[in-house]
């Protein structure tokens, strides 16, 4: 009797891991599909996108100048490059620590997504074939980059590369201040680097 319900046991186990699976990738089939029907609505493109629209812009608040898709777009490439230089400095490989994190929040941020293959990032440039809402642009990466920084800031070393991706960061910043206002990224920085970026 104890050997039935091991093997029932075990049979609802395999059935739940299955389902799962199952389901797991229906939803993703869906993505795929949804991101398929929205891309032939609009042609395809191939480089970093640019907006000629005027709605597509941000810091529309507070009496700012706003700032294009493009700055925002072409600024989350520097800024990667910051981030990419201090981790690959401490001995660490970026690209698959990029793309592991960004896997992580695909289920949030569909643009990381890599079935959908929207974002892409190589020498501090970032392309996308769709623009993205800014808002949750900004905030995903951001996200995206602190998990990163977290992964690799840890133990002994951890302070010493946190201060590296803070300096790469400022670098980056200190040239473009008002440009980091209009476009968000200027309350991100701190917290990518987890330590005070002058």
């Amino acid at each position: 009797m104890d050997e039935i319900r091991l093997i029932l046991t075990a049979l609802r186990f395999a059935l739940c891991s299955w389902l799962c699976a199952a389901f797991r990738f229906a939803l993703r089939a869906s993505r795929l599909l949804d991101s398929r029907a929205i891309a032939e609505q609009k042609p395809p493109r191939e480089f970093a996108v640019v907006s000629t629209s005027t709605n597509d812009v941000v810091g529309q608040n507070q009496n700012r100048e706003r700032a294009s898709w493009t700055d925002v777009v072409k600024l989350s490439g520097q800024l990667i490059g910051a981030v990419e230089r201090s981790v690959t400095a401490s001995g660490n490989d970026f690209d698959s620590l990029f793309r592991g994190v960004r896997l992580e929040l695909a289920d949030d941020y569909s643009f990381f997504d890599p079935f959908v293959s929207r974002f892409q990032y190589s020498n501090s440039t970032v392309s996308l074939t769709d623009p993205a809402p800014v808002e949750a642009y900004v905030t995903g990466l951001s996200e995206a980059l602190r998990r990163l920084v977290d992964k690799v800031a840890t133990g002994d070393r951890g302070r010493r590369v946190r201060e590296r991706v803070a300096v790469e960061l400022a670098m980056v910043a200190r040239p473009q201040r008002e440009l980091l206002q209009r476009t968000g990224f200027d309350h991100e920085l701190e917290r990518i680097a987890g330590a005070k970026v002058i």
